[in-house]
């Protein structure tokens, strides 16, 4: 038996200028950190904003609950921008926010890790090493996902449906396919265990007011995680659709 339940969960927090992001290191396990598999849990969104507007109070939730929580954020969020001091600088905020939520100082221990033969930039929380953050640059697709100039146009939704055979992150680092993402996905669910996974909005559909990047990481975990075999729990968050609710 494996994946027990596909449930949407629609959540709007954005009060809490805080983001809670942990991923144990795919060289490590949950066990090596002092988590087994039912206490760790893994948050997968677009942008470095993302679980703090559309998850929380879940991620705040589980650092103080002391489980091992794994944040990915797949788009470097840049905007189209070619400076990459803007999407350095949402990453250093996704950390302060992390260590505001596990109440230690902002202090982080950064690396790579290897998965699926790519090598992708990694924080770790030194206070509390449960927490850790992966970063994978990819480019930001816009709100509809036509993408921008400054990287070719390449969007995850592009890649989902087929527009472009494979996308290459902002620090041209790393080129994944449309499996290729997948695969790498689901990599880093065997390697972490997560007993919950949590992304946005894969109920919904491209063009319907959300942003396409949602969509598409949603759509991107959602079949990792038929591919990922230990019995656990996916969420789906909506996301701007809530102005309406």
């Amino acid at each position: 038996m494996h994946k027990t339940l596909k449930t949407s969960l629609f959540v709007c927090s954005g009060l809490f200028a805080l983001l809670a992001s942990a991923i144990i290191p795919v060289s490590a396990t949950a066990s090596s950190v002092g988590c087994s598999s039912a206490d760790t849990v893994m948050y997968v969104v677009a942008h470095q904003d993302d679980a703090l507007l559309f998850q929380n109070p879940s991620m705040q939730h589980d650092i103080t609950a002391g489980k091992c929580v794994t944040a990915i954020f797949l788009t470097a969020g840049e905007a189209g921008r070619s400076d990459p001091s803007y999407w350095q600088e949402r990453e250093e905020g996704t950390k302060a926010a992390s260590a505001l939520m596990a109440g230690v100082a902002n202090t982080w221990t950064d690396s790579g890790t290897t998965v699926s033969g790519h090598t992708i930039p990694m924080s770790v929380l030194d206070a509390n090493p449960k927490i850790t953050l992966v970063f994978f640059r990819l480019p930001d697709g816009g709100v509809d996902g036509g993408g921008f100039g400054t990287y070719g146009g390449a969007s995850l939704q592009k890649l989902w449906i087929g527009n472009i055979a494979s996308i290459t992150s902002d620090d041209s680092v790393n080129t994944y396919t449309r499996q290729g993402l997948i695969d790498t996905l689901t990599a880093f669910m065997v390697n972490t265990q997560p007993s919950r996974i949590n992304t946005q909005d894969f109920v919904g559909t491209f063009g319907d007011e959300d942003h396409s990047d949602h969509h598409a990481t949603a759509f991107f975990i959602k079949s990792a995680h038929d591919a990922y075999d230990t019995t656990h729990k996916l969420y789906s968050y909506v996301g701007y659709q809530t102005h309406a609710m």
